[in-house]
């Protein structure tokens, strides 16, 4: 949860690789932003240093020449500055100034919205966990051996090998026969596998006993998985036909069973070992006879469909060898080499190791099986062995196998695991002495895998240990074992792979070993600690690592007392429970959910230095653990846990925002719908406290407190007590309506949505007299231009100049009135609407009857209705006010959301037949202006005829005037429904509009009977909105919506509470990288050398204009440069310092980028006002990396703008309204703003009596300094290095000077009154020596001096009206537009260097008279723009004295 901040320095070749900052700038990569460090030192301060540039220069990167340096060089001397800034700072502080950049606006809340990416499917996250597990239970081991008869057809060599199950047939067995030991020996070696699985050793079975057993074992078993171990050596080989031979009763004849047989018998799921001569005829032909099953099993099905036939799919089969390959006869081998292999891997493969290194003499055959220890025992050399066998197998099958096949066979059973295991090695024994063993489900050959090669080190370790071994315990003395680096090693390269090679998403090899790792108390903490940074990579990573089989594992280890584990199983608990949620019941089991409960109390230490960090993953872990899972809220309910969680939320306490965020979620899931929670924080005043954080200085806190309590209304019943609590938490959260962030006002239209719901008899109640009193206000209003009128009227009578009916005069006046622009007057028709609407109504008993002429008796009985109100001055009032505020917000989603409260509240009063009299109006008009929202149509109300459903409003259709209605006509207050109604009908068009459409609500105003939209500014010189039929034509282009945007939304279903996303969007902090270095940080990335390349360029166009600017001041600078045709008429204009981009606005909402250097369009985009209302300001930020495109607009909107020059990517970035009040709403309102680049903060101001100061870091309403003046504020400008003065320009001619540090009531520390006409523009420049020039509308420049009491310099620009001034930010010049076409340059002497006429140069012969439109220097370039009214054109001129220096 960052500030939006990232302070960026310049590359310093010779230093370390530098630290991974908290954030990014722009877009470079805003999703990666960590916000867990932000704000930390009140919220003003950058996270860390990216250092990416050169040594630092002698002017400031962002144009601010703060030192002069001798031609030589050999000096450096401070350049006097204005307003005693060349006190302020130092010359270290200063180039410490010019290291840093700040960037704003890149996090991930701006590039997301709040919204959390595409949940993954259930399946896909669930899909790790063995649904289908299945548990080999019996066990059948028939051994068709006959010791001591060779079946025919067998050939043998002398010697042979001979040993079945490690016993020599013919050597002696003391106390019973060979066969026994035999059976006894090979139920042990199985037993070793699988101690639960019930086993049956049928030495030289007959055919009948395999029937009897097998179906015996199928009928016990169920659907459980069997084994059949078939050892075929004293029996002749398999058929052709697949057939294995048996014995009769007599053993006189050997007895055929099919496979067709076996598997009547045996069923499925089953495993099928087949140890014998061409092993693979049999495997072969289970597939042959299954077939022929599924054909029966379908004619069966045909007369019974109840039948139920086995699935041999599921069957599983190994055999020894191929068809036509026999089994090896080497002496020094076991006769069952692939039954040694699978049963007894470790003994096997020692004895294969040795085979293959002749020269070890001192290691025997029979030493093989001597190794001492136990396989359980993993510090004994032989469960070392063993340990490291299972791991290096499960590797060897993980990197080999596909992941579905992985789990079926080394997840689902643990029999089949072993086997499949060992029969890796078996493929590689087997193999070696020419005899390819198969399996179905068929693997790939591991043979030649490279792990094999850390097997035989690991074998050559332990046997280079055991003849010391042997002798120590043949002389019974202790012998220390070195133990492995197996695990060690591994270990270390998994480290590296994580270094080095995690960056592509490529999966390591060695994770089944960092699996086993984990049973080992030695490594068991590094092994957490590399795990959980192999986590951190993402999803995929816990994906991966959950689907390898280490759930089991931590979930185990949550027993664990070992306080150094805490940290590592917390951080992968988090990252675990972020990507599969349903891991919350497994916390059940055991109580492991207190492991992290406890983690939160604040005595609890952890042996880590960032203790906030783990203390917030607990209380994200609790969060999820309580989140919809009720046994969840029960099991960690307890009144210490709510108030470990109360004291963390304290910004003033906890200085970690994702622990305060965090806690506020924690809280959240555990109320939520359960009441015990709920009054537990009461208890501890909860509520209050949760409401103090609508000031946290980070927004994701805000929302995640909003969040919480939208979750702490209802449950309970709503009793007095209950009513009160809830009362008082909506009054303390009405602030954050003001609030700049989008994803804090989205939250608070749920808690809107929320309360709404939970109170709607009272919110009801509250609409109705909030609308009467705009009836009784509207009315009032009608009366006196009435009364006016009359009077009026009587005058022009008496002296003869008026004839008519005195209806005449009433609409006459309210016409004139209409066009003056000074007040927003309803016409005559609303009076007879607005009583319609109310004719009927009956309120206290008395009812109001509908007049042409308001009477006596109905102007009381109104009055009467508005101040008899129930709601006025009730927290009730205060929502609903509220709710329709946020309706007009800049930002789509929360008006939508607050239109939907709108919308539903409209529904419930229709649903009350005592109030739906005046509704009939409201439906109509509301319908109408909601049709470009895509709610809803509202239905009718019941006690009125339903008429016929209108055609769709065309611009033809529209020229009969609107029926008469509530709200057919705006009102003036903000806070109303005809207002929020208005806002949503103009503003943002739709997405489905073509990029030329007009819009489709201008089309409805067109001809209708609404007044004409004009307005006044600076003595009518301009026309700020043009009359109806002019923006009716008006060709709006495509609006850039957010990126997360999704313009083929279905319709919104209107229906509150409404449902936040919040949550799913904070959890995915913990899917995100946390440890690892972002690309922009790494050297030689791309985002790295786009970066470097920028501020090399950078500072080229510095040092190029460094010496132009003294010549500006004494040069002429009417020298076309160029030209080009903008396509509309511009009224604003801005450079970038850097980019050859020049953005230009026209007098509504059409922006459009060019490239000034080669004249070329690069994009055009709407801004998305409202109707009526244009763009007043536009400003660049983050100009020193990627630039994005701020404009603030006369509806009181601040919109920014990502990608502003692509036409492919331009995106919406974020937005908000920086005023409520009425004035904003109105025609001629004009808003004044300006950026602070070094601290971030948007200076807003207009016709409220205030200067608003907008945090960037925070996203707050920072300050608010009166202005100490009656008349608007005409123009803003700041220091651009401190930030600490802000200079102000009123219509009244007043120039103020404001300090930041002081009092907002005392902020004012310098008024000048010289001018006697509204200013113009003021202008403080960045670089120079910071001159600050103010231009009136009489065409008097003035210079001032913040130290000074009246200006240091006056310069009469022009006799005629000045319409435009601009100041260079570092040339000593400034430009006068007239209102008679001419451009006059001047230097701050004074003297005047330039003057023309645009496009005089280039079409001499059209001479002009329209007033100049816009002027904008370049900030360092030598460059200036101009443009006049009714002109497209922008002409572009350049300074003269340029040629000398070249």
């Amino acid at each position: 949860m960052s500030s939006e901040t990232t302070l960026v320095r310049k590359p310093q070749p010779h230093l370390l690789p530098p630290e991974r900052p908290a954030s990014s700038s722009s877009a470079a990569s805003s999703d990666r932003s960590r916000y867990h460090t932000a704000l930390n030192n009140h919220a003003r301060e950058a996270l860390r240093q990216l250092q990416i540039g050169e040594t630092p220069n002698l002017h400031d990167a962002r144009g601010m020449q703060l030192l002069d340096q001798q031609q030589d060089g050999s000096e450096v001397q401070e350049v006097n500055l204005r307003h005693g800034f060349t006190a302020q700072l130092s010359a270290e502080e200063l180039r410490e100034l010019n290291t840093n950049f700040y960037m704003y606006y890149g996090e991930k809340r701006h590039e997301t919205g709040g919204v959390p990416k595409e949940k993954v499917k259930e399946k896909t996250v669930q899909e790790w966990r063995m649904k289908d597990r299945l548990k080999t239970i019996s066990a059948i081991l028939p051994l068709c051996l006959n010791i001591g008869v060779d079946p025919p057809g067998t050939y043998k060599t002398h010697p042979q090998a001979r040993m079945e199950c490690w016993i020599e047939p013919a050597g002696p067995v003391p106390g019973q026969n060979h066969m026994a030991a035999i059976v006894k020996q090979l139920q042990t070696q199985y037993e070793q596998l699988s101690m639960r699985t019930r086993y049956k050793v049928l030495p030289d079975p007959t055919a009948d006993e395999i029937k009897k057993f097998t179906t015996t074992i199928r009928r016990n078993a169920r659907d459980e998985r069997v084994l059949f171990h078939y050892n075929g050596h004293g029996v002749p080989e398999p058929t052709a036909g697949g057939e294995m031979w048996f014995f009769n009763k007599n053993y006189t004849q050997y007895i055929p069973v099919s496979m067709s047989e076996l598997q009547n018998w045996l069923g499925a799921p089953s495993i099928l070992v087949y140890d014998c001569n061409n092993a693979g005829r049999l495997l072969k032909n289970f597939d042959v006879a299954a077939e022929k099953h599924i054909e029966t099993a379908e004619e069966q099905r045909k007369q019974d469909p109840n039948v139920q036939v086995p699935n041999f799919g599921e069957c599983i089969q190994l055999a020894a060898c191929d068809e036509d390959e026999r089994l090896p006869t080497n002496p020094c081998l076991p006769g069952d080499l692939f039954t040694s292999c699978l049963t007894t891997p470790i003994e096997m493969a020692v004895r294969f190791y040795v085979l293959q290194t002749p020269l070890r003499k001192d290691i025997s055959l029979d030493d093989c099986a001597k190794i001492p220890g136990r396989s359980q025992e993993r510090r004994t050399p032989l469960g070392e062995l063993n340990w490291i066998f299972t791991a290096i197998t499960d590797t060897i099958a993980w990197n080999t196998l596909p992941r579905p096949l992985f789990k079926r066979l080394f997840r689902q059973d643990l029999m089949v695991a072993a086997l499949f295991r060992n029969f890796l090695l078996a493929q590689r024994v087997m193999r070696a002495h020419r005899c390819q063993p198969l399996s179905y489900p068929e693997i790939p050959p591991t043979h030649d895998h490279p792990l094999w090669a850390s097997w035989d080190l690991a074998v050559e370790g332990v046997l280079s240990q055991l003849p010391a071994l042997q002798d120590a315990d043949e002389k019974q003395i202790e012998q220390i074992y070195n133990h492995s680096d197996f695990f060690k090693d591994q270990l270390t390269a998994f480290e590296v792979y994580l270094d080095h090679g995690a960056r592509e998403e490529k999966e390591p090899e060695q994770l089944p070993i960092v699996l086993q790792v984990l049973l080992s108390q030695v490594h068991r903490l590094r092994a957490l600690v590399l795990l959980s940074r192999f986590l951190d990579l993402g999803p995929w990573a816990v994906k991966l690592a959950l689907g390898i089989g280490i759930f089991p594992y931590v979930l185990k280890l949550l027993q664990s007392q070992a306080q150094d584990l805490k940290a590592p199983l917390v951080f992968i608990w988090a990252r675990v429970l972020a990507v599969d949620p349903s891991c919350q019941q497994d916390l059940i089991k055991d109580n492991g959910y207190q492991y992290f409960s406890s983690i939160l109390n604040p005595a609890t230490g952890l042996p880590v230095s960032s203790v906030s960090d783990h203390r917030a993953m607990g209380a994200f872990i609790i969060a999820m653990f309580c989140r919809n899972f009720k046994q969840g809220q029960q099991a960690s309910h307890s009144a210490e846990l709510v108030e470990a969680c109360l004291s963390y939320i304290s910004f003033e306490v906890v200085d970690n925002p994702v622990l305060r965020q965090w806690a506020c979620l924690c809280l959240s899931t555990m109320w939520k719908d359960y009441a015990e929670a709920k009054w537990a924080a009461i208890k501890h005043n909860g509520h209050i406290s949760m409401c103090e954080l609508v000031s946290d200085p980070v927004p994701e806190v805000r929302a995640s407190m909003l969040y919480a309590m939208s979750t702490f209304i209802g449950t309970t019943d709503l009793t007095p007590e209950i009513m009160a609590i809830e009362e008082e938490v909506a009054m303390r959260l009405l602030t954050a309506s003001k609030d700049s962030c989008v994803i804090v006002r989205k939250e608070l239209t749920v808690f809107f949505s929320v309360w709404t719901r939970r109170h709607m008899n009272r919110i009801i109640v509250a609409a109705v007299e909030q609308l009467y009193e705009e009836i009784y206000e509207q009315l009032l209003q009608i009366q006196q231009e009435v009364e006016d009128n009359e009077t009026s009227e009587q005058d022009a009578v008496s002296n003869g100049q008026l004839r008519g009916s005195k209806s005449e005069v009433v609409l006459a006046g309210s016409s004139s009135t209409a066009t003056t622009g000074t007040r927003d007057s309803p016409s005559h028709s609303f009076e007879r609407g607005a009583a319609r609407s109310m004719s009927g109504t009956t309120f206290g008993g008395e009812s109001f009857a509908y007049d042409d002429h308001l009477s006596v008796d109905s102007r009381q009985l109104v009055k009467r209705v508005a101040k008899q109100s129930l709601a006025s001055e009730t927290p009730y009032m205060a929502v609903w006010l509220h709710i329709l505020i946020l309706a007009l917000d800049a930002d789509i989603q929360v008006s939508r959301n607050a239109a939907t409260i709108v919308h539903a509240v409209i529904l419930a009063v229709l649903a009350e037949p005592a109030l739906s009299h005046f509704a009939e109006d409201m439906i109509d008009v509301y319908s109408e202006f909601t049709a470009d929202l895509e709610l809803p149509e509202l239905p009718k109300p019941t006690v009125i005829p339903k008429p016929q459903t209108p055609a769709p409003i065309t611009p033809a259709a529209s020229d009969a005037p609107k029926g008469d209605g509530y709200l057919s006509i705006g009102m003036r207050r903000t806070a109303s429904v005809a207002a929020t109604l208005a806002n949503l009908a103009f503003g943002l068009p739709s997405a489905t509009d073509g990029p030329t459409s007009p819009p489709k609500t201008v089309a409805k105003l067109n001809g209708s009977n609404r007044q004409s939209t004009t307005a006044k500014s600076f003595g009518d010189l301009t026309k700020v909105v043009e009359d109806n039929a002019h923006i009716a034509n008006y060709r709006r282009v495509k609006f850039p919506y957010p990126k997360w945007w999704k313009a083929s939304q279905e319709k919104i279903e209107i229906k509150i509470p409404l449902k936040s996303d919040f949550f799913d969007y904070a959890l995915e902090y913990y899917k995100e990288h946390q440890m690892k270095h972002v690309e922009e940080d790494e050297p030689g990335s791309k985002i790295y050398n786009e970066r470097l390349w920028r501020r090399n360029r950078n500072e080229k166009i510095l040092e190029e204009t460094q010496n132009q600017k003294e010549v500006a001041g004494t040069s002429r600078w009417d020298q076309h440069s160029g030209y080009f045709n903008n396509g509309f008429q511009p009224s604003v204009m801005t450079f970038h310092q850097y980019e050859n981009h020049i953005v230009i606005a026209d007098d509504y909402d059409t922006i459009r980028v060019w490239d000034w250097e080669r004249q070329k369009p690069l994009n055009r985009f709407s801004n998305g006002n409202a109707i009526g209302s244009r763009i007043n300001e536009m400003r660049l930020i983050n100009e020193d990396d990627e630039a994005l495109l701020m404009i603030a607009s006369s509806d009181g909107s601040i919109k920014i703008f990502q990608d502003y020059e692509s036409r492919q990517t331009t995106s919406l970035l974020t937005a908000f309204n920086s005023t409520t009040r009425p004035e904003a709403h109105s025609m001629d309102f004009s808003l004044s703003m300006d950026w602070l680049q070094t601290r971030g903060e948007i200076l807003t101001a207009g016709d409220s009596k205030s200067i608003r100061v907008w945090s960037a870091h925070t996203e707050l309403l920072s300050n608010e300094i009166r202005t100490l003046s009656s008349t608007r504020v005409t123009s803003i400008t700041s220091d651009q290095v401190q930030g600490n003065l802000i200079c102000a320009g009123f219509e009244d001619g007043a120039v103020r000077v404001y300090d930041q540090r002081e009092h907002r009531l005392k902020a004012t520390v310098r008024s000048w009154r010289e001018h006697n006409s509204p200013i113009l523009n003021l202008h403080m420049q960045r670089g120079g020596i910071r001159e600050l020039v103010s231009c009136s509308q009489n065409g008097t420049v003035k210079l001032w001096d913040a130290l000074s009491d009246t200006s240091i310099h006056t310069v009469r620009a022009t006799q005629q009206t000045a319409v435009s001034f601009s100041v260079h930010e570092h040339a000593p010049v400034f430009a006068v537009g007239t209102s008679k076409h001419k451009i006059r340059v001047f230097n701050t002497d004074g003297e005047t260097l330039s003057t023309f006429e645009p496009l005089e140069t280039v079409r001499p012969q059209q001479k002009r008279t329209n007033p100049i439109a816009a002027v904008a220097f370049h900030p360092h370039r030598m460059m200036l723009a101009a443009s006049s009214r009714e002109d497209n054109f922008v002409s572009l001129y350049t300074c003269q004295g340029l040629k000398s220096l070249k």
